[in-house]
């Protein structure tokens, strides 16, 4: 039988004992791959809304980068089309109004939970109607376009209870924000439920005139950021920090007018002077100093939130328990 050398014995140990190591080091780098993996990107839900803007403003210039939680900004066409993403889980977080919110908990087993209260609308939200020898057509018959399960429902039963009308005396028809336009000057409808930007165009290129803004619904339309309650569970900190960029954003804006309303202006089809005037007609941004007096008890928030849960049962768009109550964060 040959004996090995010592050397080569030496010289094997060493080789095997090298292989070990390096098997050791990638092991330990692949678990640190594993747990130490950037975060899924939190997916928040915005439409065309001067008040959601800044959301889309906060990814633009930086700041989720800044404040180190990754986000991905997913554009709708319409509330409604927002509401039924959250609802079928494809989103984390939604800009929307109460009226969506109440409506994803009667409809939605998931759990979104108010975190921020963005803007209120007080003349915003208008419906937009052509006039005949300057003055608007009857309303009974008339062909109403809005976007359905969502707020459009709920401002045109506030309209019509003014006019001492019922829905069953108008004819509905679902149509989203972005062929509003379409739809409104080639007279396939009567009246549009809208907002900017929307009715920036409807009243420059169509002709519209005013009947009914939510300047006459003072305090029920609010708009709301939503996360997912098992994303408050899971990334509590995440959350803070996206709403921290967030109302950074809207400081920024204010400073920096011009750059800023450009960028939120070109995502909504406008020029910066239209984005601006969005802003301040009936439209008020609600800043990080003002949250406290929306989210007290018994605040502006609970408020607006009862008086919505009102109206959509009185119109039949809420019929099972109620689970607004422990839906706001506190």
């Amino acid at each position: 039988m040959t004996v090995m050398p010592d050397t080569l014995k030496k010289s094997i140990r060493r080789k095997v004992s090298l292989l070990l190591a390096i098997s050791s080091i990638s092991i330990a780098l692949s678990s640190c791959s594993v747990f130490e993996s950037p975060q899924t990107p939190i997916r928040i839900g915005i439409n065309a809304w001067p008040g959601y803007e800044f959301l889309y403003l906060a990814d633009v210039k930086g700041f989720y980068e800044r404040e180190g939680v990754p986000v991905q900004i997913v554009e709708f066409d319409s509330l409604s089309d927002g509401k039924r993403a959250y609802e079928r889980g494809n989103i984390d977080a939604l800009a929307c109004t109460l009226i969506e919110h109440l409506q994803i908990l009667e409809n939605s087993p998931r759990n979104p939970m108010i975190a921020a209260v963005a803007d209120y609308s007080n003349g915003a939200d208008v419906a937009l109607m052509k006039t005949e020898a300057g003055q608007p057509k009857s309303l009974k018959g008339a062909t109403v376009g809005l976007e359905s399960e969502s707020l459009g429902v709920y401002m045109l039963f506030r309209l019509l209870e003014r006019e001492g009308l019922s829905l069953d005396d108008v004819k509905l028809e679902s149509v989203n924000q972005s062929v509003m336009r379409g739809w409104f000057c080639e007279d396939r409808i009567d009246v549009a439920i809208t907002y900017p930007p929307t009715s920036i165009h409807l009243t420059r290129d169509c002709g519209a005139s005013e009947i009914f803004s939510s300047e006459e619904i003072p305090g029920e339309v609010v708009d709301i950021i939503v996360f997912d309650q098992s994303l408050l569970h899971d990334r509590p900190e995440d959350v803070e920090s996206v709403l921290k960029a967030f109302f950074d954003a809207q400081e920024w804006a204010f400073d920096n007018k011009e750059e800023a309303f450009a960028i939120m202006g070109e995502r909504e089809g406008v020029t910066a002077e239209e984005f601006a005037e969005a802003l301040s007609d009936g439209l008020f941004v609600v800043g990080r100093s003002e949250q406290a007096g929306f989210f007290s008890k018994g605040g502006l928030l609970d408020k607006a939130i009862e008086k919505c849960n009102q109206v959509l049962r009185e119109t039949g768009q809420l019929n099972g328990p109620e689970r607004h109550q422990s839906s706001i964060v506190r």
